[in-house]
């Protein structure tokens, strides 16, 4: 689903590698298309030797790709961005646009993507598929969601903020999370997002910019 924290967690992961590794990420959409893909590979690689490329510095190279599952498949059903992809994996390099028909070799290229488990995932090949490892994330328990924003508003209206706003407003704290959660319950099962109503998505960001709103808002006019 959206908003478990798949894309924090994979840009997290891959600060882990340090200087030796030079990581970017490009996020898929609807209108991206094989040459978009393929002019970010070329912008991020430069020639070692010959017809051969890769990072600057000699460095190994990490390529994000967010929302893998979102571009378009082509008039004839095909999936190029995907299909360029599995060839940089599988052949380690690609044909140079400038030169049609030059191979370009990419020595030292890992790629991870990350993508929402919906209807758009089922456009994801096979044959690219079976180069990734899979993990699933799921969506947050009771107990860990009501450990998550409850740390948020206590950090928050510790000491002096806590001080400023009033006894009522301080007291009604500890029942906005299990609210807020039920609130998101019942958004999910009343309102689900239709070809009409697309952006009725309710996550656990829309949660998310629940609390920011309040630890944005002045502890002195919490009345």
């Amino acid at each position: 689903p959206g908003g478990m924290g798949k894309t924090t967690t994979m840009e997290r992961f891959l600060e882990q590698f340090g200087d030796s590794h030079a990581s970017s990420k490009i996020s898929f959409n609807g209108c991206t298309t094989s040459q978009s893909l393929q002019e970010f590979l070329d912008s991020k690689i430069q020639r070692r030797q010959g017809r051969t490329y890769g990072a600057e510095n000699s460095k190994k190279l990490n390529v994000f790709v967010d929302d893998l599952s979102l571009p378009k498949d082509n008039e004839h059903g095909e999936q190029p961005c995907m299909e360029l992809l599995r060839q940089l994996i599988e052949d380690s390099g690609q044909y140079n646009l400038d030169k049609p028909g030059e191979w370009k070799s990419i020595l030292d290229v890992s790629v991870c993507a990350a993508m929402r488990q919906n209807d758009t995932a089922d456009r994801v090949s096979a044959r690219l598929q079976r180069h990734f490892i899979t993990f699933g994330m799921l969506p947050p328990s009771a107990e860990a969601f009501s450990t998550i924003f409850s740390s948020v508003l206590e950090l928050y209206f510790a000491d002096e903020r806590a001080a400023a706003a009033s006894k009522e407003a301080l007291a009604t704290l500890h029942r906005l999370v299990p609210i807020t959660r039920e609130l998101l319950a019942a958004l999910k099962t009343r309102l689900r997002p239709t070809a009409s109503t697309w952006h009725y998505e309710f996550n656990l960001r829309s949660i998310a910019s629940v609390f920011q709103g309040i630890v944005q808002c002045p502890a002195s006019a919490l009345q």
